[in-house]
């Protein structure tokens, strides 16, 4: 659940796979063979998935049948060989110089940045910085694969027990070495804590122990199809250390710069670790700075005193930006914008399904998102398509007044009066106007309800006491189950036994084809009831002062996502 920009860091994914944004690939809990380090802005090698549901093979009903077959495949091949030799050959891919960049100085938009792993709290800043200094188990590569980083493989010996193999020859920044018992530590300490807790990141861990030396087993209370995932956010610290909550527990590719000090400075100052296991590291200095308001972010910018900025969304900030010869790139965002629905709340409307319809196709996103100053891609469902558990046979809602204010009619609800409660800034409140002139078109009325703090105002949402949030959600563990659970699982908002026993079946099975069916079944029972009302993905911009920078996307969910040791200049 995010406030705008984004902020959680965690995201879904089964073990080892890719997933496609047209058709995700089941999720599977195949042994992964080891793999040897890659230099930056190569990919590494991914284990292959066992298939699920693979094809069939047949035989031909004929012998003749064959025999043509095969006299003209040889023509045919006989054919392309001749049209083959009469080509020119294909020119041969330039060559990438990748060159060190001595200073990078990255502007991130929620802060702080000098706080450390694992005292928190979940923000962009906190996540992007740790991520720099900490590993875990696994990482992500391409923003949708597990591949090993701390682990160099794993096996399922049953659908709850895990066994890591721990990579050899790691070095913490305190100059000791990474063990078994390093990781049984970190994940019995820190599984339920990390980022201030409730994160719900180590909740199916039931035990760790050690195996051997180089050997883990993790004991689940029940199967998890999204354990790889969950790791990927726990990072492993030294059980050693003499400093907590300290950068100098990590492994990860960069340390505290020598004489700086991070909690007295506004900016946190890293170099590379020269013991760094995992190969060469391209950026030679990083600062990093919290710049929470857009227009600082575009000052900076503007005088050089920044060289990237993680994440701008609206459209006229990119338009000044452009205007200032500043490149920006566009990123689309797993976060999901809409409008959650007490549907269990006494007397509400909202408790009436033929009116919830009605505000579904009452509105327009694409003026929502227009009025909002924003990009982004309209929805109908409640995950982006490169999310497992997304649907697509699930259309977006066309916007009919006509037939939405006969929807209400036959509701029986006289004159409707809804509060909408959401977080307050720019674009929240052009997006929330404008849902409320829509509305109001349909003959709803809507009162708007700004508050601070998307904490406290989702707490009192969860606990039924509120008509309607306008939520940002992001699926940061990179599954359906994230939001599907989290919003929809909860009684005292929205109560469905049918949506109830297919997510938790979807929850307790690690065959990936069986899983994804799951979710996209939950998915259309959701779109029947309509427990809250999907608007749209926001476009978000990252913004560099060279075009020479190769900035890599890695890790989904929240801002810049980069890993930025692999980062490099040509």
């Amino acid at each position: 659940m995010d406030n705008h920009p984004n902020n959680n860091s965690v995201q879904n994914q089964e073990p080892n796979q890719t997933f496609s944004p047209q058709q995700p690939t089941a999720p599977t809990s195949n042994p992964v063979a080891s793999m040897p380090p890659t230099e930056p802005g190569e990919t590494p090698p991914v284990a292959k998935p066992i298939a699920v549901g693979a094809e069939k093979s047949h035989k031909s009903k004929s012998g003749v049948l064959v025999l043509i077959l095969v006299i003209v495949m040889a023509t045919v091949g006989g054919y392309l060989l001749y049209k083959h030799s009469t080509k020119k050959a294909a020119p041969v891919a330039k060559t990438v110089t990748k060159q060190d960049i001595p200073l990078l100085r990255i502007g991130v938009g929620d802060g702080p940045v000098n706080s450390f792993y694992p005292a928190g709290p979940n923000t962009s800043g906190v996540t992007f910085t740790d991520n720099q200094i900490f590993e875990a188990l696994v990482g992500w590569q391409n923003g949708t694969k597990v591949v090993p980083m701390l682990a160099t493989s794993w096996t399922n010996p049953d659908d709850s027990t895990w066994i890591f193999t721990i990579r050899s020859n790691v070095q913490f920044h305190t100059g000791n070495a990474l063990t078994a018992n390093d990781v049984k530590y970190s994940l019995d300490k820190f599984k339920d804590t990390a980022y201030g807790g409730g994160a719900g990141l180590g909740d199916t861990i039931k035990s760790v122990e050690v195996v051997s030396p180089t050997k883990v087993k993790i004991t689940t209370d029940g199967p998890d199809p999204i354990l790889l995932n969950r790791l990927a956010s726990l990072f492993i610290v030294d059980s050693k250390g003499t400093k907590q909550n300290d950068a100098i527990n990590g492994t990860g590719p960069y340390i505290v710069k020598p004489a700086t000090d991070p909690s007295k400075d506004t900016v946190t100052d890293l170099v590379p670790f020269t013991g760094y296991w995992g190969g060469h590291v391209y950026t030679k200095e990083l600062k990093i700075s919290a710049v929470t308001d857009a227009n600082g972010a575009i000052t900076q910018l503007q005088k050089h005193q920044i060289d990237v900025f993680e994440q701008f969304t609206s459209l006229s900030e990119v338009k000044t930006l452009k205007d200032d010869n500043i490149n920006t790139v566009a990123e689309e965002s797993s976060t999901v914008d809409m409008l959650v629905l007490n549907t269990v709340k006494t007397g509400s409307p909202l408790a009436s399904l033929p009116f919830r319809q009605a505000l579904n196709i009452g509105i327009s996103r694409s003026a929502i998102l227009k009025a909002a100053d924003l990009q982004g891609t309209s929805l109908g469902q409640f995950v982006v398509k490169e999310i497992p558990g997304y649907d697509a046979s699930i259309a977006v809602p066309t916007q009919d007044v006509a037939k939405a204010k006969q929807l209400i009619a036959s509701s029986g609800v006289k004159t409707p009066t809804l509060t909408l409660s959401y977080t307050t800034d720019a674009s929240n409140d052009k997006a929330v106007k404008e849902i409320q002139t829509e509305l109001a078109a349909i003959g709803v009325t809507l009162k708007l309800d700004p508050q601070a703090d998307v904490g406290v105002l989702a707490d009192s949402f969860f606990a039924g006491k509120l008509d309607m949030l306008f939520l940002g959600y992001s699926a940061d563990l990179f599954d359906a189950s994230d939001p599907f659970t989290t919003l929809f699982q909860n009684p005292s908002t929205f109560d469905n036994q049918a949506v109830d026993d297919l997510l938790t079946k979807a929850n307790q099975t690690l065959d990936g084809a069986k899983h994804i069916t799951l979710l996209q079944q939950a998915a259309q029972k959701l779109n029947d009831n309509v427990p809250a009302i999907p608007l749209f993905s926001r476009t978000g911009f990252y913004a560099q002062t060279s075009t020479s920078y190769t900035l890599h996307r890695d890790i989904p969910g929240a801002g810049l996502g980069v890993y930025l040791w692999k980062v490099y200049q040509q």
